[in-house]
C-alpha cells in the first residue's frame, strides 16, 4: 500500500511539474509580444530614415528625384519635363510598375497633348525611355532614363525666341488692340512660311520660310505669348493635325494658320480658319481630341467675328473685324464701293462729285 500511495505521490508531482512550466513559458511568450512589436516599429523607422537620407543624398549629388508612384504621376511629370529645355533626364518609379502590363502604355498615354501646349512641348518629334532597377539607390526603385529628341536645337530655339521679340516688336508698333494684333501675326505667318513637308518646328517657319502644321502654330504660339495674349496649340491625333485656340475680349477662338494658307490663292489672304467658333470651325469640329485638350477645346466660346466676304441672296458685303463695310474699301489690288447699307456696288456710281466704273465682280475698271 505504502509503494502504491509513492507511486500516486510522484505522479501529481509531475503533474504539477508539468503546468508549472506551461504557464512559466506562457508568460515568457507574454512578455516577448511587446518586445517583437517595438522590434518591428524601430525596423520601420530605420528604413524610414535610410530613405530620407537616401533622398537626400541624391539630391546633395545633384541627381534628380522626381518620384512617381503610378502611371498617371509618372505621364503628368514626364509632360512637365517636355514642356521644358530638356533634352535628356531622369525618374525614378517602384520597380513593379515597369514590370506591370500597364506600364507597356506609357508612350500611348503620354504623347495625347505632348506637342499641344507651350513652344518646348511642340519641337518634341521622338522620346525613348530605358530602365534599371536601382539597387544602389534603394531597394524596389527603378531609375528611368528619358531621352528627347526635338525639332528646334538649343542654338535653335534661342535664335527664334530672339526673332519672335523683334517681330513682336514691329506688331506692337502698328497695331491698336488685341484684335489688330492676331490678325497681323496670322498676315505674317501666311505670308513667309510654305507649307513644305519634312519642315518641322518653329525655326523652320521663321527661319527657313518652310514648315508643316506643327511650325505654323508654334510660331503663332510663340508671337501670341510675346505680345501677351493667351494663347495654346491644339492637336488632334485623329486628323494628325496642330492649330491654335487664342483668347480675346472674354472668349476662346480657333486659329488655323495652316489651312488658311493652304486656301488662299497667290498673293491673296484668306480668312477661313480665323478667329472660329467650334460650330463654324470647318473639318475640325467632328475630330477626337486628345485627352489632355478636350475640355479646353470643347469649351470654346460659340461667338465669333466676321471678317471678308460675305453673300446674302444676291448681294454681296464686306466684314472687317466684325463691322459692315462702308463706301470704299481697297483689297487684293482692286478698288470695291459699298452704299450705305454695305451692299457692293457694280456699274456706275457717283462719288465725292467723281464718276467710278465697277465690272460685274465690283471691282473699279
Amino acid at each position: 500500500m505504502m509503494l502504491k500511495g509513492k507511486r500516486v505521490c510522484k505522479k501529481i508531482g509531475m503533474f504539477f511539474l508539468v503546468l508549472f512550466l506551461f504557464f512559466r513559458q506562457s508568460m515568457f511568450l507574454a512578455a516577448k509580444e511587446p518586445e517583437k512589436a517595438e522590434e518591428a516599429e524601430r525596423t520601420e523607422i530605420v528604413e524610414e530614415k535610410r530613405k530620407t537620407e537616401l533622398i537626400g543624398n541624391l539630391e546633395q549629388g545633384g541627381i534628380l528625384f522626381p518620384y512617381y508612384s503610378n502611371l498617371d504621376e509618372l505621364a503628368e511629370g514626364i509632360r512637365e519635363k517636355l514642356a521644358a529645355p530638356e533634352e535628356n533626364f531622369t525618374v525614378y518609379v517602384p520597380y513593379l510598375l515597369i514590370q506591370s502590363a500597364e506600364f507597356d502604355g506609357l508612350l500611348k498615354q503620354l504623347f495625347p497633348g505632348v506637342r499641344a501646349g507651350n513652344y518646348y512641348s511642340s519641337t518634341v518629334y521622338s522620346i525613348s525611355i530605358s530602365y534599371s532597377n536601382q539597387s544602389d539607390v534603394g531597394e524596389g526603385i527603378a531609375k528611368l532614363n528619358i531621352e528627347v529628341k526635338r525639332t528646334d536645337s538649343k542654338e535653335e530655339q534661342e535664335v527664334v525666341l530672339k526673332l519672335v521679340k523683334e517681330i513682336a516688336k514691329e506688331i506692337e508698333k502698328n497695331a491698336s488692340g488685341d484684335y489688330e494684333k492676331i490678325k497681323m501675326a496670322h498676315d505674317f505667318l501666311l505670308q513667309n512660311v510654305a507649307y513644305t513637308a519634312g519642315y518641322d518646328g518653329a525655326y523652320s517657319a521663321l527661319c527657313l520660310g518652310k514648315a508643316v502644321c506643327n511650325g505654323y502654330a508654334a510660331a503663332f504660339q510663340l508671337i501670341m505669348e510675346e505680345l501677351g495674349i493667351p494663347c495654346m496649340m491644339v492637336c488632334s491625333n485623329e486628323i494628325n493635325h496642330v492649330w491654335n485656340c487664342v483668347y480675346l475680349e472674354g472668349a476662346w477662338y480657333n486659329i488655323d494658320v495652316t489651312w488658311d494658307d493652304s486656301a488662299r490663292e497667290k498673293g491673296t489672304k484668306s480668312y477661313r480658319y480665323f478667329l472660329k467658333s467650334q460650330e463654324d470651325f470647318y473639318g475640325h469640329g467632328d475630330v477626337a481630341f486628345s485627352t489632355a485638350m478636350k475640355s479646353f477645346v470643347q469649351n470654346t466660346a460659340l461667338t465669333e467675328r466676321e471678317n471678308g466676304w460675305k453673300l446674302k441672296g444676291n448681294q454681296r458685303y464686306y466684314y472687317m473685324d466684325g463691322t459692315l463695310v462702308t463706301g470704299w474699301l481697297l483689297e487684293q489690288d482692286n478698288w470695291y464701293y459699298f452704299n450705305e447699307d454695305g451692299v457692293m456696288q457694280t456699274g456706275w456710281i457717283k462719288s465725292a462729285g467723281k464718276w467710278y466704273y465697277l465690272d460685274d465682280t465690283g471691282a473699279m475698271v
